[in-house]
């Protein structure tokens, strides 16, 4: 499974230097170098590091790529461990680059279970089963509720999904929830409206104690 990551920087900017653009993914980082504006010959600039946050945060754990070229080869590695692809190229005014960084994943099960076996006997002779009932299985199905993680949903095509029964779920709670709420205004208004509702009506009128007075 491969992971995109997608950057894109202008070469020049007003903070010039390393990390105005930064991206990364798991312990995969990148940051590009912007120049200042104006700069006349200005040079292309990329670096990754591999590592958490923390081991990257020293500028010895970088390691500046070479992009001074456009590149189009599929196969170009910038890294072995994790499996690290970069492609992309530059223009006179901005860069952008996807980096490819391959996973791996196992299959994830929506549920376990267990199974029991039973072969009750239907028939003994001398304390011997000689015949025996068809056999039956008692299989106990747990659902597997502990999430996804960040490559786990990434590596999900959720265009192939069906979410109509979720989305018609959704819309049949804001449907009660917009009824109740219309039924209490009405109340509310017929109750303790002045002259229009039962309140008005009254020949001694009594305000309810909810209505404002």
């Amino acid at each position: 499974m491969r992971i995109p990551l997608d950057m894109k920087w202008p070469i020049n900017f007003p903070n010039d230097g390393w990390g105005e653009f930064s991206w990364a993914h798991n312990n995969v980082h990148f940051e590009a170098y912007t120049n200042p504006l104006g700069s006349e010959s200005p040079s292309r600039g990329l670096r990754m590091c591999i590592g958490s946050s923390y081991e990257c945060y020293d500028n010895a754990a970088w390691n500046e790529v070479n992009i001074q070229n456009d590149i189009t080869n599929l196969n170009n590695y910038v890294s072995n461990s994790p499996p690290v692809t970069l492609t992309g190229g530059c223009s006179d005014e901005e860069c952008e680059f996807r980096a490819s960084i391959e996973v791996n994943l196992t299959a994830k099960p929506w549920y376990t279970y267990s199974e029991k076996k039973y072969e009750p006997c239907m028939l003994k002779v001398l304390g011997s089963c000689v015949t025996k009932a068809s056999t039956t299985y008692d299989r106990q199905y747990k659902p597997d509720c502990t999430g996804f993680t960040i490559d786990e949903f990434l590596a999900l095509d959720l265009g192939d999904m069906d979410f109509s029964e979720y989305v018609e779920t959704l819309s049949e709670k804001h449907n009660r929830s917009s009824t109740r709420h219309g039924q209490d205004s009405f109340n509310s208004s017929y109750l303790c409206g002045d002259g229009i509702g039962i309140y008005g009506l009254l020949r001694e009128p009594s305000r309810p104690n909810h209505c404002p007075s």
